[in-house]
């Protein structure tokens, strides 16, 4: 049958996978006919498909939104983990390296992307050593359209781009406002020699958004929930690089026990696609950057809940099962 992309309930054409000469979706085609697998209990199993969400619970005809207004879809961007090897990039009393936790971030936020249709490379998968010449030739090779350096330095958190950057800056201006619309402190804007941001040819910023090296600030970077959400801050941030949109509203969702205590640590997923982590209050944040209902699922041993929520409600409470 029919696969609709919504607002506007028209077919969904020429969908990501389906253009190739050897299409990578099996399921949907080109001009949006759809073939859905059903469970059971005749329910719909809508595959995911990148740069698209799906619109509110899993239904018949299939209906899809794009992230973002389809902001992200087809971009290429190129995540390069500070440290590797032996740079830790930055040790923590407790001795967290550094490197370590900016690849998990690089790791968190490249799924987040490919979730929203971006194309991303990753300098590095491992601790691994890279002088500053290889990552620069890595994002040069994957024709990046933005490179992103990621680190925790011993510094108050900043984010550097190229002096004789317009645009590196303006990118610098809207990440640091997005961690602090999502409650991630102030990260200062400043100008940066560091030389991938002098050498690659596209816009290009080094993100520090927390320090490691007292134990305060250790604890608050491996906190539950705050890599995910720096992560998301980041892609938000680069969603708008090519968005007409300035804001989306913004919107939270808290997980509880029946006794209304916070359950920190929760996997929650947002339209199927990308997946936050409750703080220790037990809240997401989030941005509602599409029009209509939006499904979210949390998952946890503690807690396996399904709800769509729809584009008027705002701060969401998921409480758990009593026990019997």
């Amino acid at each position: 049958g029919q696969v609709l992309e919504m607002p506007g309930a028209t077919p969904l054409r020429e969908a990501p996978g389906t253009l190739e000469s050897s299409r990578r979706l099996g399921w949907l085609n080109r001009d949006g006919h759809g073939v859905i697998p059903l469970d059971r209990d005749r329910r719909p199993l809508t595959p995911a498909l990148a740069g698209y969400r799906s619109w509110g619970a899993d239904s018949l005809p299939p209906r899809f939104v794009a992230w973002f207004g389809g902001a992200l879809a087809g971009r290429r961007i190129t995540l390069d983990p500070d440290g590797g090897g032996d740079d830790p990039g930055g040790v923590g009393p407790g001795g967290t390296r550094a490197s370590l936790v900016n690849l998990e971030l690089a790791r968190m936020l490249e799924g987040m992307l490919t979730a929203a249709g971006a194309s991303v490379q990753i300098t590095r998968r491992g601790d691994a050593a890279l002088s500053e010449p290889e990552r620069v030739r890595i994002s040069e090779a994957f024709d990046s359209e933005r490179y992103l350096r990621i680190g925790h330095r011993s510094m108050p958190p900043a984010i550097g781009h190229y002096f004789s950057s317009p645009l590196g800056r303006r990118w610098a201006q809207r990440t640091a406002e997005s961690m602090e619309r999502f409650g991630l402190g102030t990260a200062r804007v400043r100008e940066d020699a560091l030389y991938p941001l002098q050498q690659v040819s596209c816009p290009a910023l080094f993100v520090s958004p927390a320090r490691l090296d007292d134990s305060t600030s250790e604890a608050r970077v491996l906190a539950p929930g705050a890599l995910r959400a720096t992560a998301y801050a980041l892609l938000v941030a680069l969603a708008r690089e090519w968005s007409s949109e300035t804001a989306w509203p913004l919107d939270s969702l808290r997980v509880q026990n029946p006794a209304g205590q916070p359950l920190e640590g929760a996997l929650v997923t947002l339209g199927g696609a990308l997946v936050l982590a409750t703080d220790r209050e037990g809240w997401i944040r989030f941005e509602r950057s599409e029009a209509g209902p939006l499904e979210v699922s949390v998952q946890d041993a503690r807690l396996n809940a399904r709800l769509v929520l729809l584009e008027s409600s705002r701060g969401a409470v998921v409480t758990g099962p009593r026990d019997h």
